[in-house]
């Protein structure tokens, strides 16, 4: 589960298989590459932010579960609270939830999101894990 220690009350953990897959630390911080997914208007404070890696099976459907609970406090003057899901790199869907509705435990879950078929055409699609060879090394 991602918690972020100066944002209690959120919760976000990706669950695959009917079960809710370990997390681990991202020790080498990649959240500064993060920044180039956001608006610069809109960009969030590096410690508003969390970046964990989760253990997969190829090719296995999953989803991704987002919770508010009443200990978390939106502050004054802001309408809502939005959550953006980020998957190596790419924004893959997000939630908005209006302020009315925080007054008691909220969640969502983000199982789908829109892919190209072609061209001029895009259709919903569930979030499945790519096939990774082993020897596969990832650079930014």
């Amino acid at each position: 589960m991602a918690v972020i220690d100066t944002v209690p009350g959120i919760k976000v953990d990706i669950k695959s298989n009917g079960a809710t897959l370990p997390e681990y630390d991202d020790a080498e911080g990649r959240l500064g590459s993060i920044n180039r997914v956001f608006d610069r208007d809109i960009r969030p404070k590096q410690d508003k932010l969390s970046s964990t890696f989760i253990e997969c099976i190829s090719d296995s459907e999953f989803s991704i579960s987002m919770e508010v609970d009443p200990r978390f406090d939106l502050g004054s003057g802001a309408m809502g609270l939005s959550f953006w899901c980020i998957v190596d790199g790419k924004r893959i869907g997000g939630h908005t939830v209006h302020r009315k509705k925080l007054h008691t435990r909220y969640e969502c879950v983000i199982s789908e999101t829109w892919g190209r078929v072609s061209p001029t055409e895009v259709m919903m699609k569930k979030l499945k894990f790519a096939a990774i060879q082993k020897g596969t090394c990832f650079r930014e």
